[in-house]
């Protein structure tokens, strides 16, 4: 597991390399609307996406090479 985090968030990544965000993300950063996301997390595949547009699809976000 890999965990970042920004002002009032979190964001972690699962052993399957999918990220979350959980905290307040401010105006759509993880989701449509405004307050908190709770534990669990939002899923944010745009992360991923990017990250493997990169790295290539080989590539497991929060597990590295």
């Amino acid at each position: 597991m890999k965990v970042d985090g920004g002002k009032e968030s979190l964001l972690y990544w699962n052993d399957e390399g999918k990220v979350f965000g959980v905290g307040f993300p401010g105006t759509n950063k993880f989701r449509s609307g405004t307050g908190a996301v709770d534990w669990l997390g939002v899923e944010l595949k745009f992360v991923t996406d990017e990250m493997k547009k990169v790295y290539g699809e080989d590539y497991i976000p929060g597990q590295g090479f």
